[in-house]
């Protein structure tokens, strides 16, 4: 998970902020007391899926999850799955969503502030979209992001996702 910003500065900064929501009933809510709410089908991201596999070793029948035979770890750790060591019982694609809770639900809806302009700059505390921010040993995806209300859409701003590098 990438954050971007946070809530708290956000408020400091007097930044509107744009909540998200996953209860059909709280959503409701909202909209039958007038709020604007935009309500999203959750797509999942091409880019934020890596190949996995999984080995057993052909001695002792132990397990392994990885992205392939040569694995490279934190502190320079590099785990070697050999063929002869260890066999290859399958292949998946694993999503790399920052909320696994988040990754499976369908749909969510963004509440926006109260008394927002078209043209207005917005904080999203919690981004819908699957955005992929960066990559660090696997893909990262965003976790809030900016964005401007054209009075019927929330645009959102990737711009700052095209220049995050992370370093570990």
């Amino acid at each position: 998970m990438f954050n971007l910003y946070s809530t708290e500065k956000a408020l400091e900064d007097s930044i509107p902020i744009v909540k998200t929501l996953y209860n059909l009933n709280e959503i409701n809510t909202h909209i039958k007391n007038g709020r604007t709410v935009l309500f999203r089908k959750i797509k999942k991201n091409n880019s934020l899926y890596t190949q996995r596999y999984v080995f057993r070793n052909r001695a002792d029948g132990t397990l392994a999850d990885s992205k392939g035979r040569i694995e490279c770890a934190q502190y320079g750790r590099v785990t070697h799955y050999t063929e002869d060591e260890w066999e290859e019982l399958f292949t998946y694609r694993f999503y790399h969503q920052y909320d696994p809770e988040m990754g499976a639900k369908a749909y969510a809806a963004y509440l926006l502030p109260e008394g927002i302009s078209a043209g207005e700059r917005v904080y999203i505390e919690d981004l819908i979209e699957h955005i992929m921010a960066t990559e660090f040993w696997w893909p990262v995806a965003a976790a809030d992001a900016f964005a401007v209300w054209n009075g019927k859409n929330l645009i959102i701003d990737e711009t700052p996702f095209r220049s995050v590098l992370m370093v570990g």
